[in-house]
């Protein structure tokens, strides 16, 4: 039984809502203002992080378009698509999981979760490991928010059965699996590696199974080992609303998320927001020494151009380049009156310790979120991170598929109104343009 002075409590707390509640439509204070009390109430940064960790830069998710695709595909019980781990960063590893889970729908299978290969974090050069045979992988949440990807897919694509890792099947007995890649199917390619009728990828592959695997003979549940495949589907084929969606299915881990949403909101707390800024990538890190990537002073030069032609004099500086090249481009733009910031200039210290806790691919995470947030950006076309930045603003105000709009003279490889791909050859890299996810 209640004690006299515990009644006494309640009925005061019961008291002071009611007479809020009564406030508030004596008053007129609208659910705004009461949002926006409650907002200082509970700390304006904290109140800014779960608002971006919330809202998309491109809006709700919808996956009504994945819906329909799962339920106009023939799933076949049993059969299970493995793909071999991608090694590189975050964007490739991203398309490459991205077409295998868009073959996997095609071919009606159940999915092996794919893994990513880490990167020796002590040498960056070091992409993958040195050993012989397939490189192993670790479980994708070294990237990805797995809970957002299980809800994503259970609700609208509840047909594909998932499996967190070939572990899961350790006692379930099952015959030697089929290794297939895109070159054993018999299908047309076309800019290199794009497959020029998708259509016909199920069809395609049960003939390359049946051939390889007697259909009247065949142990259930039956496993096929995918080859790693960074640029094969293209995004023209499927509905412009899937296309827009599919990728956010992987969405980046939240701690990840969460240090770019604390770095946005120093940028908007120091005005640096305002009236907008551009996002680079300068990409001169000692990984693509010897490469195609253009040298610093090209990089620099196309990029600094880009933004003082621009009416912004505020650059996010993405730093997968040398601190050296970011000390020198950082003086240069100071030059031209325009300001540089970091991700790590930005941050307080305590994120900072954190942030230094991640490896050097789990921190292009937060670079990737606050260029999408940016009001234009740049990066260069050898670049898989830069596509996939540029794709994804494109398709946010309704372009798929890589409509280019270049002069014709231009060092400009791709452009719209958000987003530039500088490179002097035209038809470089088109297989990034064309079957890279947004």
């Amino acid at each position: 039984m209640l004690g006299s002075s515990r009644v006494f409590s309640i009925l005061k707390i019961i008291a002071v809502l009611v007479l809020f509640s009564w406030s508030l439509s004596y008053f007129g204070i609208t659910r705004a203002h009461y949002e926006r009390v409650l907002r200082q109430f509970k700390g304006e940064r904290a109140h800014f992080v779960a608002d971006f960790l919330e809202n998309d830069f491109d809006g709700p998710f919808d996956g009504k378009q994945i819906a329909l695709l799962c339920a106009n595909r023939t799933w076949t019980e049993g059969l299970i698509f493995h793909c071999d781990p991608p090694a590189g960063g975050i964007a490739v590893v991203r398309n490459a999981h991205l077409n295998c889970i868009r073959m996997a729908i095609e071919a009606g299978a159940e999915l092996i979760v794919p893994e990513i290969v880490r990167r020796n974090a002590k040498d960056i050069t070091q992409v993958t490991p040195d050993s012989k045979g397939k490189p192993r992988g670790i479980a994708s949440d070294y990237f990805y928010d797995h809970q957002h990807f299980n809800w994503s897919m259970s609700t609208f694509c509840p047909q594909m059965r998932l499996y967190w890792s070939v572990d899961e099947l350790f006692d379930t007995p099952m015959g030697t699996p089929l290794s297939i890649s895109i070159g054993n199917l018999d299908m047309p390619q076309v800019e290199g590696s794009i497959i020029e009728k998708p259509g016909t990828f199920a069809i395609q592959f049960k003939k390359y199974l049946d051939s390889q695997s007697n259909p009247k003979t065949r142990t259930w549940p039956f496993k096929v080992e995918v080859a790693v495949t960074l640029d094969a589907w293209p995004t023209t084929y499927d509905a412009p609303a899937f296309v827009r969606n599919f990728g956010r299915v992987l969405r980046f881990r939240d701690d990840t998320r969460q240090l770019a949403a604390a770095a946005y909101f120093n940028m908007k707390k120091k005005k640096l927001t305002s009236p907008g800024f551009v996002g680079i990538h300068l990409r001169t890190e000692e990984d693509v020494w010897g490469t195609e990537f253009p040298p610093y002073d090209e990089q620099a030069d196309y990029y600094l151009n880009y933004v003082v032609q621009s009416k912004y004099s505020v650059v996010y500086l993405a730093s997968g380049a040398t601190s050296e090249n970011i000390t020198a481009f950082t003086e240069r733009a100071r030059d031209l009156n325009v300001t540089v910031v970091t991700k790590k200039g930005l941050l307080d210290p305590e994120d900072i310790l954190y942030l230094e806790h991640l490896t050097w691919d789990q921190q292009a995470l937060v670079d990737y979120e606050l260029i999408l947030r940016s009001n234009l950006m740049a990066g260069t076309c050898e670049s898989f991170f830069a596509w996939s930045l540029a794709m994804r603003r494109a398709a946010s105000i309704g372009s798929v598929g890589g409509h280019t709009v270049v002069p014709p003279s231009s060092t400009t490889r791709w452009q719209d109104t958000l987003s530039a791909i500088m490179g002097s050859d035209q038809g470089k890299n088109k297989n990034m343009q064309l079957a890279i996810w947004p």
